[in-house]
């Protein structure tokens, strides 16, 4: 199983402004291709676009 995450940072209040996981199961070790895969589909999720958490 491979998993990523990607945190957004708010380069002046160093605050994360926005957060996404995601998990690929594989049964080997994941390799770089699937890797950005995975990157790719968490980054479609940003913009958000439910109402603000907060």
């Amino acid at each position: 199983m491979g998993s990523s995450t990607v945190d957004l940072v708010d380069a002046q209040t160093k605050a994360v402004v926005w957060h996404g996981s995601g998990e690929i199961i594989t049964y080997s070790a994941p390799d770089e291709t699937e890797l950005w895969r995975l990157v790719q589909a968490i980054l479609a999720r940003f913009p958000p676009t439910g109402p603000a958490n907060g």
